[in-house]
């Protein structure tokens, strides 16, 4: 909230920080211990976490923060994609993220 209030919405560092958030919300710091890890509709539970991998993003999270950091990316893309350009580099990264997260989401 301060970065958004000091630099705006659309500023660089403040599109950073929240895209660092959705990261912070979906990936877990013990990744490389899970490599081989899929999930499917059976792992979704309300409270019980969701164990996947897709390429190198490991997902350990509820539903509820899968959606959460889907909302978070969705906007980020949006703001870069408008502030950015749709061909800069962070641009794409941010749309590979959302992309990876969507699959996640799909198989749930």
């Amino acid at each position: 909230p301060t970065a958004r209030r000091s630099l705006g919405l659309d500023h660089d560092l403040t599109m950073d920080l929240d895209q660092k958030l959705a990261f912070a919300i979906m990936q877990n710091p013990f990744s490389a211990f899970f490599e081989n890890l899929e999930c499917t509709r059976d792992d979704l539970s309300v409270n019980q976490p969701i164990q996947c991998v897709v390429d190198d993003l490991f997902f350990l999270n509820t539903g509820e923060e899968l959606l959460e950091a889907q909302s978070i990316m969705l906007d980020v893309v949006q703001r870069r994609r408008r502030v950015l350009g749709p061909a800069h580099p962070d641009t794409s990264h941010s749309e590979d993220v959302l992309s990876k997260l969507r699959m996640v989401l799909a198989r749930i």
